[in-house]
């Protein structure tokens, strides 16, 4: 699956999981449920919708707060994450709630989506991390 993952991904929010069978996505959303196995947990958007997220191998950390994860949609319309990164929220707050007017591909260059209700928000980098109001 690593190899599907190098290109650019698309950034998703749980509205469009369905679209996206078998393809690889980025996905930005606040922990809400972790399975005590740690094998799943669950992320809601920015809209308050839920994905499940399964891993490979059982966490062998603790989960909170907003994550990125980035992996492939399964035809259970869970994604099958690869790896995710956690953003600390104690350094500055994340806006979850984005309006993806445009379904476009994460790369190095900008890419511009808009925030409700109407803030212009910048999103930049690789994995959809760096978020610039």
């Amino acid at each position: 699956m690593a190899d599907d993952l190098e290109g650019p991904r698309t950034r998703i929010n749980t509205s469009l999981v369905s679209r996206f069978t078998g393809r690889a996505v980025c996905f930005v959303g606040r922990v809400q449920k972790v399975h005590p196995s740690g094998i799943s947990f669950v992320l809601s958007d920015g809209d308050g919708k839920n994905v499940t997220v399964e891993m490979t191998d059982p966490l062998d950390e603790e989960l909170s707060g907003v994550i990125e994860v980035v992996g492939k949609i399964t035809p259970k319309a869970t994604i099958k994450a690869a790896y995710y990164a956690p953003f600390r929220e104690d350094k500055s707050s994340f806006v979850l709630r984005v309006k993806i007017t445009e379904v476009s591909h994460c790369t190095a260059s900008l890419i511009k989506i808009w925030a409700l209700p109407v803030k212009n928000i910048i999103l930049k980098g690789s994995t959809c991390a760096e978020v610039i109001l």
